[in-house]
């Protein structure tokens, strides 16, 4: 078997010109690689056999200007002085504050952070002059201007197999050492760069969630393994999505079940070999026929709320309308007010007629709450 590969790879040379294709033993099944100049180009995920193309490429993270390698060129890229951005760096964790917090279903609690300044200021700089002209490829989602949960639904639609998994603690799981590595592989940046931007974009040990930097560098922490991810589940006929720590494949056709096992392997195995763990308890596989919901969208068909976010809805409107009766604004039906004109707005795209009963009936309690008081029941 060898010698007949060898023998593929000699003659594949002679079509390449004065490019030649190394046979790579190294990895089984067997990859053809690049050979430009008599050196093996640089690479930090394993290449597909076409034909001594890396077809991989396509499904990496692009930064397509060019690297920063001093501390005063980092400097006049963001409008700042380099001393200032060592001076902040060196205190940069202790330059946060508790924004919030939010209880997952699961019991878990959701720590949100807020930078002070001037480290916010900082964080804004790098995240628009550095961060937002990376070109991502079309498998993320998640906080990519002009990408959101529903076009990560429609990415899956029609479907016929789901494949749901999620990453646990997906957030104080990114560490510094993943952070560097971003800035100093992706990016290119020098070690010194890279350290100062790690410290400005971290707190603690671990990237903060509710940074201005963080939801960018979220989508690149999966830089080295998630190519040959998307690129192997594109050989056995799904598609692969991210939207942050929440990963969706799908289908167009029905697979064995042994094929389905193997695709959850091998994403588990390149998140355990990228230092992260999956959430088994979020695991889910569901068919054509069934609940099949992407980013909290059923993507059976016609993409839709699920019927349980439809009935909530309703039955809320219907409360909030009691209290409109009864000419009850406590801060309870006030909240609830609130809650349903932002839950009618997502509504809207994908069932108008129930989204504009809902935003009558909170139009209605407003109205009437305006003469009480001002809009949210507030004695003027």
């Amino acid at each position: 078997m060898r010698k007949f590969l060898a023998l593929r790879a000699r003659c594949d040379q002679r079509w390449v010109g004065c490019e030649s294709i190394y046979l790579d033993y190294t990895n089984y099944p067997i990859v053809y690689r690049k050979r430009v100049n008599n050196k093996l180009p640089f690479s930090d995920s394993r290449p597909s056999r076409i034909s001594g193309e890396l077809a991989i490429d396509a499904h990496r993270i692009r930064y397509p200007c060019q690297p920063i390698l001093t501390i005063e060129a980092l400097g006049r890229a963001l409008g700042l002085k380099p001393a200032t951005l060592i001076d902040v760096a060196e205190k940069a964790s202790s330059e946060y504050r508790r924004a919030g917090k939010k209880r997952k279903p699961d019991g878990t609690v959701r720590i949100f952070w807020d930078a002070r300044y001037p480290l916010k200021a900082i964080q804004s700089r790098i995240k628009e002059r550095i961060l937002d002209r990376v070109v991502f490829p079309g498998y993320l989602f998640g906080g990519i201007r002009g990408r959101s949960h529903f076009s990560n639904a429609r990415f899956h639609s029609g479907a016929r197999i789901l494949i749901a998994e999620d990453i646990a603690s997906y957030f104080p799981s990114i560490t510094t050492a993943h952070v560097f590595n971003i800035w100093r592989r992706v990016f290119g940046f020098s070690k010194q760069v890279s350290r100062v931007l790690t410290k400005l974009t971290t707190r603690d040990g671990e990237l903060p969630q509710g940074a201005k930097t963080s939801p960018h560098l979220s989508n690149l922490a999966l830089w080295k393994v998630e190519p040959g991810i998307v690129q192997r589940l594109n050989r056995l006929g799904m598609k692969y999505s991210r939207f942050v720590d929440d990963i969706n494949i799908t289908s167009n056709r029905r697979h064995p079940l042994f094929v389905i096992q193997k695709a959850t392997r091998q994403v588990y195995g390149a998140l355990y070999h990228a230092g992260f763990s999956p959430k088994f308890e979020k695991h889910n596989f569901s068919w054509r026929g069934q609940s099949m919901a992407v980013t909290k969208l059923n993507i059976d068909g016609k993409i839709s709320l699920p019927a349980q976010r439809r009935k909530a809805l309703a039955l809320d409107a219907q409360q909030l309308a009691s209290f409109s009766t009864l000419r009850n604004f406590s801060p309870v039906a006030t909240k609830l007010a609130r809650s349903l004109a932002t839950r009618a707005g997502t509504a809207k795209k994908f069932h108008p007629k129930l989204a504009r009963g809902v935003k009558s009936i909170v139009h209605d309690f407003n109205a009437k709450q305006k003469h009480k008081g001002n809009k949210w029941g507030q004695t003027p």
